[in-house]
């Protein structure tokens, strides 16, 4: 696959056809577009200066570093772009997109999502009253600045000990991503606010699946 440089602001989507775009960026260009018009009217440009970069050339070189986890340098030079200003659009588009977050990720909490749920888990293994799956996920980092030594995992690494609950369609419906790599998956879970909701009765009548850091999830 040879590599394009877009000085020119040439559409990457135009660049490259489908099988090519979902091979260097992890998504299809249907979910590109869709990304897109989520998004940017956060990321459009608020003059029209010459080096200002259009909203769907901040997407692709985040998807890019995102998918390859490239030095920035590497895909500021895809971009025609200097790594600062790769730097802060990695930033950018990445902030805006955690703000969609709530649209896309919840965990079923009316009577309907509920009974979805556990009908959807029943029919993959007729396991019953299941909630979702639960589990941690170590995050590789760089090295952070401040408090390093809490970044490093029992594996050795410096990461975020990411928490994540996952309905029969592998599809996410809760996230906690703020602790260190250090923080075992038991502290994870009771300083979270969806333990708060299972403990208090809030959520009932349903169970979440787990190993055996996850005690008496229920």
């Amino acid at each position: 696959m040879k590599p394009r440089v877009f000085r020119d602001r040439t559409h990457p989507l135009d660049a490259y056809d489908d099988e090519e775009i979902k091979a260097r960026y992890r998504l299809s260009r249907a979910l590109i577009l869709q990304l897109h018009d989520m998004i940017q009217i956060e990321l459009e440009p608020k003059t029209n200066r010459n080096k200002a970069v259009p909203a769907i050339l901040q997407i692709f070189g985040t998807l890019r570093y995102y998918a390859c986890g490239s030095f920035q340098h590497v895909v500021g030079d895809g971009l025609g772009l200097h790594r600062s200003t790769v730097s802060r659009i990695i930033h950018r588009v990445t902030n805006a997109i955690v703000r969609q977050m709530r649209r896309f990720i919840n965990f079923p909490r009316n009577r309907e999502e509920t009974q979805q749920t556990k009908e959807d888990f029943h029919d993959v293994a007729r396991f019953p009253q299941v909630l979702g799956a639960i589990d941690g996920t170590l995050i590789a980092i760089s090295t952070p600045s401040e408090d390093e030594h809490l970044y490093v995992s029992r594996k050795g690494g410096h990461s975020l000990n990411v928490l994540a609950i996952c309905n029969a369609n592998l599809k996410f419906t809760y996230v906690v991503s703020k602790y260190p790599g250090s923080t075992n998956d038991a502290f994870v879970w009771g300083n979270s606010n969806l333990q708060t909701l299972f403990e208090n009765g809030d959520i009932r009548d349903g169970w979440l699946l787990g190993d055996s850091g996850y005690v008496s999830i229920n």
